[in-house]
Order: C-alpha cells, then sequence, then structure tokens
C-alpha cells in the first residue's frame, strides 16, 4: 500500500474510492500508464473536425462541440486503457445554445462543463434595450442527456452586466464545485473585464467586479484567485468564497478588505501602461464517485492544481505557473490576519516563470502544464510537472523586454520536465499554424484552426493512454 501511494504522489494523482480494482491492480495500472506516457505510445488516437464558429469546451476525460455537418451538441468521453474508461459518444439534445452565432452579432457564448457533477453550462451574452448594457443567460444542464440539472433551483440565470460586452471577444468561464466564474471584456476598453462569481445551484452572486487587466481561476472549491493590475505591479487577490457575498464594484480595490491575503508580481518597467492577462486551472476539483459521467475509477488528478497567468504586453508576454499548494500555504502564514505578499516573499521560490521557446500557450491539467515547443522539423511537446519527486528543478531567468522592470528574476520551483517529439500530422507541419496542445489526466490534445477561408474548421488530435 505504501508503495502504491509513494507512486500516486509521484504522478500528482490521488487513489480512487473503496471497491473495484484492488490495491495491487491499482499499482501495475499506475506503473503501465506510466511506462506509456514516459514512452509517449497513446493506445488510442481519435481525430476530429469541428466547426471553429462555433464553442467548443473539453475538461478531463470529456469533450463537447458542435458538428461540422448535423450542427448538433456532441459528447465524446475520451477512453484511457489504464483506467478502465471506455469510449462513448452522445449527442445532448435542445442544448440552450445558439447555432448562428456568425449572423447574430449581438451574442456571444461559451460552453464549459464538470463531467465530475454531470454539468455542462452554457453562459450567454446579449445586449439589452438598454443602452451601454448587457445581459448574462446562464443556464445548468446535465451533460449526460441536456436536462434541467436536478441541483440547480435556477437551471436559467438572469445576471446583468454594468456594461455592455465585447462583440469579438467570448465569455472565459470557469466551474468549481457550486460556483461558476464568469468574465468578459467591456465593449469599449479592450484591458477591462467584467467578473461575475456565481452560485450555478441557487443564482446567488459571490462577485461583480470591473477592473482592468481583471482575471480569475479556481485555487479549490472554497478559494478563488483574483487578479487585477495596479500602477505598480500585477496583484492576486485570494478570495474565501465561503466568506463573502455579493462584493459589488467598479473597482477591484474593494479586493484588499475582502482576502485573504494578495499577492504581488515584479515591478512594471517605467513608462508602463497595462497588462492583457487571463487565469486559468483545470479540471474543477475531484467530486465524489457516483455524482458525475465516470462512476469509478482507480485513480484520479490529485487536490494540487497549477495555475497559470499569463502577461501579454508591447513589452513582451509571459506565462507564470502557480502551484495551489503556494498559494494556501500563503494563507495559512497569515494566522487570520489579511496581508499583503510581496515578489521577493513568494515568487522566487513560489512560481515557475516559463522560458520563452514555447510557440503555443500554455495549458493546465491538475498539477501539470503543457506547450508546443519548436524544432526542426515539426514541433514537440513539453510538459512540466509541479512536486514531482524526480528530475531537477525548473528555472526560467526572465532577460531583458519582458513585462516586469527588473533583468535579474529568476524563480527556482520543482519539478518533474518531460519532453517528446510526436507522431503527430498537425504537429508535423511546420511552422506551425496556431497550434495549441491541451492535458488530460488520460490525453494529449493537439488542435489547430484551419488556415483557409472556405474552410472555418478546428482539427483535433485526441492521444489517448
Amino acid at each position: 500500500m505504501q508503495t502504491y501511494q509513494t507512486e500516486l504522489a509521484r504522478e500528482g494523482l490521488a487513489d480512487g474510492s473503496p471497491g473495484g480494482s484492488v490495491t495491487a491492480t491499482r499499482l501495475q495500472s499506475l506503473l503501465d500508464r506510466r511506462a506509456a506516457w514516459d514512452a509517449f505510445q497513446p493506445t488510442r488516437r481519435i481525430d476530429l473536425r469541428i466547426d471553429s464558429t462555433k464553442t467548443w469546451a473539453y475538461s478531463d476525460n470529456h469533450l463537447v462541440w458542435h458538428g461540422a455537418e448535423d450542427d448538433l451538441t456532441h459528447v465524446l468521453q475520451i477512453p484511457s486503457k489504464f483506467r478502465g474508461i471506455e469510449e462513448i459518444t452522445w449527442t445532448i439534445p435542445d442544448l440552450p445554445v445558439n447555432t448562428e452565432l456568425d449572423s447574430k452579432d449581438d451574442v456571444v457564448e461559451t460552453i464549459a462543463i464538470d463531467p465530475g457533477q454531470d454539468l455542462v453550462v452554457v453562459a450567454s451574452t446579449k445586449l439589452t434595450d438598454v443602452e451601454g448594457a448587457s445581459i448574462l443567460d446562464l443556464y445548468s444542464r446535465r451533460l449526460s442527456n441536456g436536462e434541467n440539472h436536478p441541483s440547480s433551483q435556477t437551471p436559467a440565470i438572469l445576471f446583468n452586466w454594468p456594461l455592455g460586452h465585447s462583440e469579438i471577444s467570448p465569455p472565459d468561464v470557469q466551474i468549481s464545485g457550486d460556483t461558476v466564474a464568469v468574465s468578459i471584456r467591456p465593449e469599449d476598453d479592450y484591458y477591462a473585464k467584467m467578473l461575475a462569481v456565481l452560485n450555478w445551484r441557487t443564482g446567488g452572486v459571490y462577485v461583480n467586479i470591473i477592473g482592468t487587466s481583471l482575471s480569475s481561476a479556481f485555487i479549490d472549491d472554497a478559494h478563488l484567485l483574483i487578479g487585477h493590475d495596479t500602477p505598480q505591479s500585477y496583484v492576486l487577490s485570494v478570495v474565501d468564497l465561503k466568506a463573502v457575498a455579493g462584493i459589488t464594484s467598479d473597482s477591484p480595490d474593494i479586493l484588499a478588505a475582502n482576502s485573504l491575503c494578495q499577492l504581488r508580481f515584479p515591478a512594471k518597467p517605467a513608462n508602463f501602461a497595462d497588462y492583457k492577462v487571463s487565469m486559468s486551472s483545470s479540471p474543477p476539483p475531484f467530486t465524489t464517485p457516483g455524482s458525475g459521467i465516470v462512476s469509478q475509477v482507480p485513480f484520479h488528478p490529485g487536490p494540487e492544481r497549477m495555475i497559470s497567468v499569463d502577461f501579454d504586453s508591447d513589452e513582451g508576454c509571459r506565462t507564470a505557473l502557480i502551484s495551489s499548494n503556494t498559494i494556501l500555504d500563503l494563507v495559512r502564514r497569515t494566522n487570520g490576519t489579511p496581508r499583503e505578499f510581496a515578489w521577493e516573499e513568494w515568487g522566487p521560490s513560489g512560481c515557475a516563470l516559463m522560458p520563452l521557446a514555447h510557440v503555443s500557450a500554455v495549458k493546465v491539467h491538475g498539477n501539470a502544464a503543457i506547450t508546443v515547443l519548436p524544432t526542426q522539423p515539426g514541433s514537440n511537446l513539453s510538459v512540466v510537472r509541479f512536486g514531482a519527486q524526480q528530475g531537477g528543478p525548473l528555472t526560467a531567468p526572465i532577460g531583458a523586454n519582458l513585462p516586469f522592470a527588473s533583468e535579474d528574476i529568476q524563480t527556482l520551483v520543482p519539478g518533474d520536465v518531460r519532453s517528446w517529439i510526436v507522431n503527430s500530422p498537425l504537429l508535423a507541419q511546420s511552422p506551425v499554424p496556431g497550434c495549441e496542445a491541451h492535458l488530460g489526466t488520460d490525453c494529449v490534445i493537439i488542435g489547430t484552426n484551419s488556415t483557409t477561408l472556405s474552410d472555418p474548421s478546428t482539427y483535433l488530435e485526441i492521444h489517448c493512454f
């Protein structure tokens, strides 16, 4: 049993619920899984073409998209040989999505899913009759059949945004337990974001704020990380969702009095304007087996989550990766008294700044992150995992021409770095046309959009383990 627990920790996984396979069988499945990942030898590859003008969503072992030909909402349960998950596909009838978004300029939509809760959320924002305002419609449905979710008292939540929304940027939606965080750009401010944090079961509002370069990600099912810009540096606020209700403001300054602690990034360069920032964590925290689509698995992602903070500016770009354990440790250090942590107090030892060599966005899953690295010919994949009991530390000196003032910043976070040349027709194209990689517990998804106007498609390769 001790060997099994040690090997689980090495992979950032946790034991599944009692029942099913015995410990020895689970350990062997875990070791076989690791061998396949180390050699990047997937047991199956699934190729999909989806309509790139429609929204699609991915979470752990499930993918939801609109068909390119039939205009139906499809669901794929991604198979796993080593966790005993079978491949299943189905369609969701009557999902409240607009199948003609390109002809309705005032409507933007996003789908998000949490298979652990048998949940699909549709967030649709549209303009109202009142000038300068818009409405968010939030629908909670069952992922398995599209019916109203039985845990939702309000399957259709209506929320009023204080400003009109951008018609070219769909809302960002994240789920954690009974909470949904939705953010969207106002129509007249490139750097601002409107953020609404809602209880999808009751319709209650936790947070409703507007701010420059506003971003958010769930640390766990009780804590939310909210980022915003200041004249000096970017700031992360840790909010206890159980202790807040109805935080409403047109400025994120209100977070200073409503957060457990705040974390500052390095100072901005002189004469610097604003960042454009996005933040994410995935998948939603594990839910008790039996409430979701997959009822029994031998092991699943552990509680540690990697949070990505993507900085974009005229001066340069940078992705910071932060472990949820780092943030929760800082919360404990406050001893119940809210305080601010300077970069020097938490960043160099608790944050990994990714090197600039990657050619695609950095995507996180559990305590790991994946990106595409350029090679000749083609490209390869690189995965960084926090807390692994192997490999050396990840170091990334910043250098010049980047979105922080100092050229001497360096981070040193223990991590396991894996890199593979992958047998992928999409990655084999050189240069990579907007190729991105997504990571799951049992898969890597490689995707790219068609470069021709006559083919508005997104092509996906799903490498299954």
